[in-house]
């Protein structure tokens, strides 16, 4: 019976009569790969993970050279440089001064001023008092101090809340004017009386025997 049978036995009869037994049997068939037969080829892109890197397996060797930047450290992970060469000194700054200096040409100074009678019996004149900030360089006379729209070429251009003066004059602009006319607001000081560190202003009451007030804020300008 052998005899008979092993002429009609052939290399694909062989194998699939294995297989028919394998699958009838359960039995599973273990592929072998090659050791170092995988290569970059073999992996499509992204492939692997963070979390498939075992822990230290990227070291300095395997980094390339150059190829990091700043941005890829932690913070504090890199050390600063050494410091650079000292750069070259600046120009010295202005000469700062105090309230004792006088102001320089062109620099402006503003100021409130004000005198009130509530009392009804003021027949004479009320003196207000200004004193500057910052002392003039030269003293202030009648001709300097300006009630603003008292004459018709008045130099006072500015407002009760921006008071200006023009180079030489301080201005005087009134916001409360009670029992006085334009007339009666004027510089006191005379050339004798003159002075740097401020100026007086009088106030005639138009009316006698009645309450007089006025308030106003002024500028003064250095020539």
């Amino acid at each position: 019976m052998l005899k008979k049978a092993l002429p009609h036995l052939s290399y694909s009869n062989v194998m699939a009569t294995v297989a028919v037994f394998m699958a009838m049997g359960g039995g599973a068939y273990a592929l072998s790969i090659p050791k170092n037969s995988v290569g970059a080829k073999q992996l499509k892109r992204n492939a692997v993970h963070t979390s498939k890197v075992k822990k230290g397996a990227v070291t300095s060797s395997k980094v390339k050279d150059a190829s990091l930047l700043a941005k890829d450290f932690k913070p504090g992970q890199l050390s600063a440089g050494a410091q650079g060469p000292a750069g070259n000194t600046g120009q010295p700054g202005p000469a700062g001064r105090s309230a004792l200096t006088t102001l320089r040409s062109g620099e402006t100074v503003r100021g409130e001023v004000g005198v009130r009678d509530n009392t009804g019996t003021s027949t004479g004149s009320l003196v207000a008092m200004v004193s500057l900030p910052i002392p003039a360089p030269v003293a202030l006379d009648n001709e300097h101090v300006v009630v603003a729209g008292d004459e018709a070429s008045t130099p006072c251009t500015g407002s009760r809340s921006n008071p200006t003066a023009p180079p030489g004059f301080a201005c005087i602009y009134r916001r409360l004017n009670n029992n006085s006319n334009n007339t009666n607001i004027r510089g006191l000081q005379t050339d004798q009386e003159a002075s740097p560190y401020g100026f007086r202003v009088a106030v005639d009451p138009a009316n006698a025997n009645a309450q007089v007030a006025f308030e106003g804020s002024w500028a003064y300008t250095a020539p």
